[in-house]
């Protein structure tokens, strides 16, 4: 059984999906398999994808008829043998020592969160870089105030976090579905530790979303619900809820003026 599973979903990516499995064939932590889940692509991923099946037995594809990455990400943890999950969007790439500092500090905890380069360099990651361990509690404000990202990615989670609830998702919510499954994850998730080193090469494309307000609330409703299922006293639960609704009109102040003045 591999110690990490990394799960990368394949859509579409030809030009730069050689240089992201490069990265992981370059790692300086052996133990890992690599689950390739293709995702309907029509270019020639799946062909980049065999070849590094060929190249390497710690190389798997799964392949599916299109259905967004949330899926293939879900397809990837189910087939996943590893006792930890990492996820590596498939246009991004890992430093050759990610996995090793990850897992140098990761005897107490249940999730390890590196620091992310953007590239082109010109855009800087705004979220904290520091050694650190969190709480449960902790570790949701910090996500909640938006100190700690709340993408999928440069980090290693634990298998056992991942149940049928973390996954839940209406699929009408199209923006914001991994920091809805981060807070799901703390279910029953003990501590987390973020290290102040990069291990993750983050390829910045500017992506614009329509931010209808009944789909804003809905989606505020789904983390809301998120929040109330945790296994966290009920003072706890009042406090978060709350900061779930304040962040999020915060965070999305400019939809609701444009719609309501």
């Amino acid at each position: 059984m591999p110690k990490v599973s990394i799960v990368v979903p394949v859509y579409n990516v030809e030009q730069y999906l050689d240089e992201c499995l490069k990265s992981i064939l370059l790692q300086d932590f052996a133990d890992f398999e690599c689950i390739l889940v293709n995702d309907g692509s029509t270019d020639n991923s799946k062909e980049i994808c065999e070849n590094y099946v060929k190249m390497d037995s710690r190389f798997v594809v799964l392949n599916q008829i299109n259905s967004g990455v949330t899926k293939a990400r879900l397809n990837g943890v189910i087939a996943a043998k590893g006792e930890w999950i990492m996820f590596l969007d498939s246009d991004d790439a890992l430093t050759s020592d990610a996995l090793s500092l990850l897992f140098k500090v990761s005897d107490d905890c249940d999730i390890v969160i590196g620091h992310t380069k953007l590239c082109p360099a010109a855009y800087v990651w705004p979220f904290i870089a520091e050694n650190a361990k969190y709480s449960r509690f902790a570790y949701l404000k910090q996500l909640m105030t938006n100190k700690i990202h709340g993408g999928p990615c440069a980090r290693i989670i634990k298998k056992e976090l991942f149940n049928n609830f973390v996954y839940e998702i209406p699929t009408t919510v199209v923006l914001g579905e991994d920091y809805i499954m981060n807070i799901r994850l703390c279910q029953d998730l003990k501590a987390v530790r973020t290290i102040d080193r990069e291990i993750y090469n983050y390829r910045y494309v500017e992506h614009f979303y329509k931010r209808d307000v009944s789909s804003l609330f809905q989606r505020m409703v789904v983390e809301i619900k998120s929040v109330k299922i945790l296994n966290l006293s009920f003072s706890y639960r009042l406090y978060l809820t709350g900061l779930t609704i304040f962040t999020f009109l915060l965070r999305n102040l400019k939809s609701f003026k444009k719609r309501f003045f």
